[in-house]
């Protein structure tokens, strides 16, 4: 990738010689930008449309004053669906995420979000603690605030296409379950519901057990939906 990108200079490669996870190595990339707008997206992403879609966000952003998140869709290729944007309540010490059922919510999936540099300023940066959840922890944070929750606008025009492949070299399997280790991400999980001192109910196991068997290995009914969902988004 390095190579393939070493004379475009408007990119920049940062290397870690350690895992530092989502959350620490999204605060690395933080502290060595200086753009007002930042977007956060998963290397498995790509955007639609490819050739306008800056355009598209400064027409969103003029038409939201003020606004300071921004989430586009997100197509799912491996589900073959559309992510479904969620919204945090918060009932005494109890914290529950439910389907969203306004246009604008109050959590965002860092797998593909444009925020404003004045939302990390408001409420700090992602806990380095956490090896998941830290786009949970993040919403939760300000949701119990004395600032309260921030506002996340869909991002109109603009559409992530979001593909989980099957990973065929054994270094690449085994950064999977690293990824998906079960042991960090119930840490991870512990940690956010210690620090918040809340009740937080969350069904995780099967969501990343599926990642890990979409990833390293399926039947070949899954690869045929794999194919076909790849097909539906373009």
């Amino acid at each position: 990738m390095q190579e393939k990108y070493k004379n475009n200079d408007r990119i920049v490669f940062f290397n870690s010689d350690t895992n530092l996870g989502p959350g620490r190595g999204r605060n690395v990339l933080l502290e060595k930008c200086i753009e007002e707008w930042i977007f956060l997206v998963d290397n498995d992403i790509c955007i639609q449309p490819a050739d306008s879609w800056k355009a598209l966000f400064d027409t969103n952003v003029a038409m939201q004053k003020g606004a300071r998140i921004f989430c586009p869709k997100v197509f799912n290729v491996h589900e073959n669906s559309y992510a479904i944007p969620h919204h945090f309540t918060k009932r005494d010490s109890t914290i529950n995420m439910e389907e969203a059922t306004t246009t604008i919510t109050n959590y965002f999936s860092c797998c593909g979000v444009i925020i404003h540099r004045k939302i990390f300023e408001a409420y700090g940066n992602f806990d380095a603690e956490l090896f998941a959840f830290e786009d949970y922890e993040f919403s939760i944070r300000a949701l119990c605030s004395p600032m309260g929750a921030f506002e996340v606008y869909p991002l109109q025009g603009i559409e992530l296409v979001h593909d989980h492949q099957v990973q065929q070299k054994k270094v690449d399997k085994k950064a999977v379950l690293e990824r998906y280790d079960e042991d960090r991400i119930r840490a991870s999980l512990q940690r956010l519901v210690d620090k918040h001192g809340i009740i937080f109910d969350h069904n995780w196991q099967w969501w990343t057990r599926k990642q890990v068997a979409d990833m390293t290995g399926r039947s070949f009914l899954k690869k045929i939906k794999h194919i076909l969902g790849r097909w539906y988004s373009r």
